[in-house]
């Protein structure tokens, strides 16, 4: 999805709608993106002690 915002044109607000996502999330995707690659989507590890 974010690479379709960066690289396509497409309009963020009609993506957001139709998939079920907030516009906030579907642009925050998308600066990630445009900053770091598809790697920058990857889900990042939680930093911290873990869990007992």
């Amino acid at each position: 999805m974010a690479r379709q915002i960066v690289d396509d044109g497409a309009n963020a607000d009609e993506l957001a709608d139709s998939l079920g996502f907030s516009r906030a999330a579907v642009f925050s995707w998308a600066q990630q993106y445009r900053a770091g690659g598809i790697e920058a989507l990857h889900a990042k590890p939680i930093p911290g002690r873990p869990k007992k």
